[in-house]
């Protein structure tokens, strides 16, 4: 399981298990990816992640390169 973690808790004090609230499970042939990608100009942010299919998000991204 993937867990974000809440990016407003006081830096300064360990993170466990109930500051962390599960991100969506990947089925078989997916992958993260960041959308609009990080290298067009897309927010670091956890808000612009997407469930995305591997082989075409990476070939898009080889195409920028």
């Amino acid at each position: 399981m993937i867990y974000r973690i809440d990016h407003t808790l006081d830096a300064g004090r360990a993170y466990n298990d109930s500051d962390a609230s599960p991100i969506y499970p990947l089925d078989g042939g997916q992958c993260f990816g960041f959308l609009p990608p990080l290298s067009l100009g897309g927010d670091l942010d956890l808000d612009r992640v997407q469930k995305v299919g591997p082989q075409g998000h990476l070939h898009f991204l080889g195409e920028l390169v």
